[in-house]
This record gives structure tokens, C-alpha cells and sequence, in this order.
């Protein structure tokens, strides 16, 4: 390995077996660490839910997001692909049940379980129980950043107030801006999926709202 301290740059290359396996790594800026936490600082009130910002896309140069979620029964998110981010979900609290493209049966989720969604795969959800809390951590599979967090903070309503779930607060199943949000979802490597492309692509998914 070696470390040109002027330009900040590290390389790391690896062989073995010739050329059979190679690894170049590049890192053109050393990262800072980032502490942040829960609360009313680095949450926003999205479609019903309290996200929490902990650690942004920007903050890794795009590789990947971590955002917490604290979500009511009924805010579930329209069937969807991420373009640009692997998803994974760890389940804090509460059970979710995911539908994921080209896996015949749902899976359902409890606390304490993680489930990966690749991307470019549809995938939707339903909460089994009346308050949800994950932790949710998009990352980079191609080589344009993350960008759900910036979905997120796009669809946002506005600041938490406290770090309790609003009421009566918009959902998506209440929404009326649906051509908004997709160009939106667009311009964030994001497609929401009409109830035809739903039903064709997770046929064993009930359906949205």
C-alpha cells in the first residue's frame, strides 16, 4: 500500500494468480468521522414518518446513507425500484412484511432480522404492527451515488417538531401529487410503479393503499 499524504490520495492493489483477481481501490479525500444522533436536529417529518439523517450520502463522497425511520401502520411507501442503491433493513421494532421481485413468497421481518434488497429489483412493504422503527442503509451499486436520502428530505414536509409520529399527516396512500412525486423519485434513482407494473412484477403482493 502506499499513502501520498500531499493529495490525500491512498491506492490499495492486490494480485493473485496473475491477473486473475485484481483490486484498485482510490480514495481522493480522506473522509471526517460523523457522530450524530436521533432527535429533532437531523429529523424530518416524511409522509408520516419521523426520519432521522445520521449518516447522509454526502458525508461518504456517495458511497452510502444511513437514515432511521420511525413509521405508523398505513405510511407504507408505493411499490418501488432503487436505480442506483442496494437497500438493507434492519427491524428495530415491530414486523414488516417485504415483497421482492422474483421470490415467489413474501418475507416477513421481525426485530432483530435485516433484510437486503438489491437494486434494480421491485420490491414493496406492509407493517404488521402499529409503529415501526428501522434502520435503513442505501449503498452505492453502481457508480452513481446514493440517493435515497435525498429522496427523503425532497419529500419531506418539513422539520420534526418532537420525535413523536405526526397526525394527521399526509401519507402516500392519501397523496394526490403522484405525478410530482415520481418526477421526483426520477431525478433521485427512484421508480414508483403503477398498480399494473406492481401487479406484474410482485404478483403475490395484495396491493398499495
Amino acid at each position: 500500500m502506499s499513502a501520498d499524504v500531499s493529495s490525500r490520495t491512498v491506492q490499495l492493489n492486490e494480485a493473485q494468480e496473475g491477473d486473475r483477481y485484481s483490486m484498485k481501490i482510490e480514495v481522493t479525500e480522506t473522509l471526517t468521522p460523523v457522530h450524530r444522533g436521533a432527535n429533532v436536529d437531523t429529523s424530518l417529518v416524511y409522509m408520516g414518518n419521523i426520519m432521522s439523517f445520521l449518516v447522509n450520502g454526502y458525508d461518504t463522497r456517495g458511497a452510502f446513507g444511513l437514515v432511521a425511520a420511525h413509521a405508523r401502520q398505513g405510511s407504507e411507501p408505493p411499490p418501488h425500484i432503487h436505480h442506483r442503491e442496494h437497500e438493507l433493513w434492519y427491524i428495530l421494532e415491530g414486523e414488516v412484511e417485504f415483497f421482492c421481485e422474483g421470490v415467489e413468497h413474501s418475507i416477513r421481518v421481525c426485530r432483530g432480522e435485516v433484510i437486503l434488497l438489491p437494486k434494480a429489483k421491485a420490491h414493496a412493504v406492509i407493517y404488521h404492527s402499529s409503529e415501526v422503527r428501522v434502520l435503513l442503509i442505501g449503498y452505492a451499486g453502481s457508480s452513481e451515488h446514493v440517493a435515497f436520502d435525498t429522496y427523503f428530505r425532497e419529500m419531506a414536509s418539513g422539520p420534526a417538531t418532537d420525535m413523536q409520529l405526526p397526525g394527521n399527516s399526509t401519507t402516500y396512500a392519501t397523496a394526490t401529487e403522484l405525478q410530482a412525486f415520481n418526477e421526483i423519485a426520477e431525478r433521485n434513482g427512484f421508480s414508483l410503479l403503477s398498480p399494473e407494473e406492481a401487479a406484474q412484477r410482485l404478483p403475490s403482493y395484495p396491493g398499495f393503499g
